[in-house]
């Protein structure tokens, strides 16, 4: 069931956990609390992101045990990214009204639909939903992509970079 390309994949999750990590750790213009809270956060983020790199979650793992490994990781990125999400489209940064209500209501979609993958994974009869575990996690993880995306875009028209 792994693929031999599943190591570019694989680099993405590590890829994407490090990137957005480090990305909301430097974003500018947010107060000291928000800054800790989201620090805590863009960490539990980072981890979650390789944790899903470094294991594999396949029917394989499953069996192996270490599936459980690549579903925390998995859940940890699905919590601290939509609270992420939820938390900059409260806070101070310098983006748009219409920018900042898009971060709130995706990390709820988002929070929506982890509690969807919770509920699947504890109430399937074969304690293995395979088949619609894929489906959830996109809606979990894509709302706090976008969000960031759009917020990122926003950050870039308010303060654009300087080319040489």
């Amino acid at each position: 069931m792994i693929s031999p390309l599943a190591w570019v994949m694989n680099l993405g999750f590590v890829s994407f956990g490090i990137l957005l990590g480090l990305g909301v750790l430097l974003l500018p213009h947010l107060g000291h609390t928000h800054r800790w809270v989201l620090s805590v956060l863009a960490l539990v983020l980072g981890f979650g992101g390789i944790l899903v790199g470094v294991f594999h979650g396949s029917g394989e793992a499953l069996v192996d045990g270490t599936g459980m490994y690549h579903s925390f990781g998995a859940f940890m990125a699905f919590i601290s990214g939509n609270v992420i999400s939820i938390l900059l489209g409260r806070s101070d940064m310098p983006v748009s009204h219409k920018t900042k209500m898009l971060l709130v209501v995706l990390g709820i979609i988002g929070v929506i639909a982890t509690v969807g993958y919770t509920a699947a994974l504890i109430l399937a009869p074969d304690n293995h939903p395979i088949i619609i575990i894929g489906l959830i996690e996109r809606g979990a993880v894509y709302p706090f992509l976008i969000g960031l995306m759009a917020a990122g875009y926003s950050l870039l028209k308010v303060n654009p970079v300087s080319q040489n």
